[in-house]
């Protein structure tokens, strides 16, 4: 799955973004054209570069994936990046200076800085499940600031809000990315069409603000009012957590009369999983938690919280309860086979 050492280089990304677009603004325009020509071939070096990095495989075990229905993740993502594209110009206005734009990016790559050491620090076992709940959060919270803070705090809104998108974009990648290898599709079709999905929203929310072209405070503050009520309508009730992990979910199997342990043992000759993770593998199939399991075998909790994200990529599944399915699903099979 794309999280842990793929999430982080998307993570580190962003963070390299942000900090670049600050220092070359406080270039003069000639040197700001010039590294925006410079920056296309640092990329392609760096791309490169990283064509010798281990890559993913695909999952070694096969099982029969729930399909809900794509509808809401793409409508979601669709509306919010329409109401990022719509409420950026709107905070840019309000928050009108340069000071005030830069002082917002500068909040935000601290806070994405934070979040990324928070991830590092915590090791979740499917990060994509924890990069969604700034979203929400973020983006809301950015663009209600906005309607009460004084005009030279005004980029805690924009930087808050900033956060949230930059959290959007990752989501989608990250999630687009572990989908194309689930399914066996290519990756670059699958996040083309989650990022065309993503850039047809913001291009049309900025569209709608040219077209609106508020020229008063007043007209922005509605405007970002309606922005924040679609932001926590759409994380609420059309796509949250659940529905996300619905996208990861393996159907449940039918009752079989192997015994539980021969499943685990099926399960870890077939996903290729070491003896130390086999064991960890066998715990929680028998519901054990994390500090239970670093108890037992005399291991640190987040030594287990890498060894269960090292499964859940090797079987590729993005949750515990996907985890039990894939056992219940998995088959002893033939040595010889």
């Amino acid at each position: 799955m794309a999280s842990g050492h793929v999430g982080r280089y998307v993570y580190m990304s962003y963070l390299v973004g942000i900090t670049a677009f600050l220092i070359v603004s406080l270039f003069p325009m000639t040197l700001r054209i010039l590294s925006g020509a410079v920056f296309p071939t640092i990329s392609a070096v760096i791309l490169r570069r990283a064509t010798s990095d281990p890559r993913r495989d695909p999952p070694r075990v096969s099982y029969e994936q729930e399909h809900p229905s794509l509808a809401r993740p793409l409508a979601s993502v669709l509306v919010l990046n329409l109401v990022w594209g719509l409420a950026l110009p709107c905070l840019t206005l309000l928050a009108s200076g340069t000071l005030s734009v830069f002082g917002g990016l500068v909040l935000a790559a601290l806070m994405l800085g934070s979040l990324i050491v928070y991830l590092a620090l915590l090791q979740p076992e499917t990060e994509a499940f924890v990069l969604m709940a700034p979203i929400g959060a973020a983006m809301a919270t950015g663009l209600l600031l906005a309607l009460v803070l004084p005009a030279n705090l005004l980029f805690m809104s924009y930087g808050i809000a900033t956060l949230g998108g930059a959290c959007l974009d990752m989501l989608v990648m990250i999630v687009a990315c572990d989908m194309a290898l689930r399914i066996g599709e290519s990756v670059s079709v699958t996040l083309g069409v989650a990022m065309v999905t993503s850039r047809v929203g913001s291009l049309a929310g900025r569209a709608c603000y040219d077209l609106i072209a508020p020229t008063t405070t007043q007209l922005c503050n509605v405007l970002i009012t309606c922005c924040a009520i679609a932001v926590v309508i759409c994380c609420l009730l059309v796509f949250d957590q659940s529905h996300l992990q619905a996208i990861y979910r393996v159907r449940p199997a039918l009752p079989r009369e192997e015994t539980l342990e021969d499943r685990c043992a099926a399960l870890s000759a077939a996903a290729h999983l070491s003896s130390r993770e086999g064991e960890i593998l066998a715990l929680l199939a028998h519901g054990r938690s994390a500090p239970y399991i670093a108890e037992q075998l005399s291991l640190s909790v987040g030594t287990v919280k890498n060894h269960v994200s090292t499964i859940y990529r090797k079987v590729g599944v993005g949750d515990r309860q996907s985890l039990l399915n894939a056992i219940e699903l998995c088959v002893r099979m033939d040595t010889t086979s």
